[in-house]
C-alpha cells in the first residue's frame, strides 16, 4: 500500500500488482482441468496485457490513466511501477465478476490466414 500525501489534500492510497492480485484473489484451472490455482503477480501482469489493461512495457493503458485508476509511480530507488487506486481495484473486480476481462493468459494468438488451396485456383 502507497500512502500519497498532498498539502492540504487528505491522502490518497494506491496499491501495487502484488498486492492487487492478492486482494482479487483470481483463480484458474490448472494443466489437468480439475484443481484450481490462485494466480500470482506475473501471471496476473498476463492477464492485465491480455485484457489491454497494461502495455507491454507494464504500463498503464491512457484511458486507465485518464479516468485515474491507474498510473506509474517512482519508488525511493528509481523504479517506475504500476500502481491502482481503490476505484481501479473496483473496476477490475466488476470486470472479472461480468466476464468483460477474460482470465485466461495462456491463449495463444493465431493471425488469420488465407489458405487457398491449388484445385480452387486451377
Amino acid at each position: 500500500m502507497i500512502d500519497i500525501k498532498y498539502e492540504g489534500l487528505p491522502t490518497e492510497v494506491w496499491f501495487s500488482i502484488t498486492e492487487v492480485a492478492k486482494l482479487l484473489n483470481l483463480t484458474v484451472r490448472d494443466k489437468n482441468l480439475r484443481n484450481r490455482k490462485k494466480i500470482g503477480r506475473n501471471n496476473f501482469f498476463k492477464i492485465l496485457r491480455y485484457n489491454k489493461v497494461l502495455l507491454k512495457d507494464n504500463t498503464p493503458s491512457q484511458s486507465f490513466v485518464n479516468l485515474d485508476l491507474a498510473r506509474l509511480h517512482k519508488t525511493r530507488k528509481g523504479y517506475v511501477i504500476t500502481i491502482f487506486s481503490e476505484r481501479g481495484i473496483d473496476f477490475l473486480k466488476q470486470n472479472f465478476k461480468t466476464f468483460k476481462y477474460i482470465v485466461d493468459y495462456d491463449r495463444k494468438t493465431v493471425k488469420n490466414k488465407y489458405v487457398v488451396r491449388l484445385e480452387d485456383i486451377i
